[in-house]
């Protein structure tokens, strides 16, 4: 699922317009202007909300950037984000619709 970074590491995400970052214990997320969602970091419990068989991924100084997928069950549209957070293994993100949608670890909730 990638490697660990030692030591504060830049992450170069200036060409995302990032409007907001949510932190975990060992991943991130981060909310473009658009509403889209990207993430990095540690995956074993899906917190970075992609398949293990989709980590074609881009490279920004040995970190790898994800985008994640907010889709409703019954729409294969890409759904708007207005806000997100992480826990310990987990994300959330807020729908311009006022729907939550999570994914990671649920072993506590």
């Amino acid at each position: 699922m990638g490697h660990a970074v030692l030591k504060p590491t830049e992450i170069n995400v200036s060409q995302y317009n990032v409007s907001q970052i949510a932190l975990g214990d060992a991943h991130s997320l981060f909310l473009t202007e658009t509403g889209e969602v990207y993430s990095c970091g540690w995956h074993e419990l899906g917190q970075l909300g992609i398949q293990r068989d989709k980590l074609n991924v881009e490279h920004k100084k040995g970190v790898k950037i994800h985008k994640v997928a907010i889709q409703s069950d019954i729409s294969l549209h890409l759904l708007t984000a207005t806000q997100i957070s992480c826990g310990a293994v987990f994300s959330v993100a807020l729908t311009k619709c006022g729907d939550i949608y999570a994914w990671g670890s649920n072993n506590n909730g």
